[in-house]
């Protein structure tokens, strides 16, 4: 009441008045808040699109150290790993080329060779930035 009016039922008015700047304070913050989602939304937006081409670059520079293992090392890692075959399976599948493979002690060994392997190789393309 600004014009000096007299307030004939100041209960009324209280309530009326605190209803308005509630209501206004409540468009405020609700503004902020669709303001601060937007910016949480661009944020994760811009962190996925980030993390996709990391992933993509680190996919391919995994292939390319893949690539880069003998056969038989590739071999053994596509068996296990990708086509996860059992010890025996992959014993099996080795007699069947006929390689002479020895036991399945001997599969893991290899395994774990070739894995080192590729780590190393991967690590060298990493400091080379390929």
């Amino acid at each position: 009441m600004a014009k000096g009016e007299q307030i004939e039922k100041p209960l009324a008015w209280i309530r009326a008045t605190a209803y308005n700047i509630i209501r206004e304070q409540s468009r405020e913050r609700n503004r902020f808040l669709q303001l601060e989602e937007s910016m949480i939304e661009f944020h994760v937006n811009c962190s996925l699109v980030v993390f996709e081409e990391i992933e993509e670059e680190l996919f391919k520079r995994v292939n390319l150290a893949f690539e880069k293992l003998e056969p038989e090392e590739k071999e053994i890692l596509s068996l296990k790993m990708i086509k996860d075959l059992s010890w025996k399976e992959i014993q099996l599948h080795f007699i069947l080329q006929g390689k002479e493979v020895q036991n399945e002690a001997t599969l893991r060994k290899r395994k774990e060779r070739a894995l080192k392997h590729l780590r190393s190789i991967y690590h060298s393309l990493e400091l080379q930035n390929v």
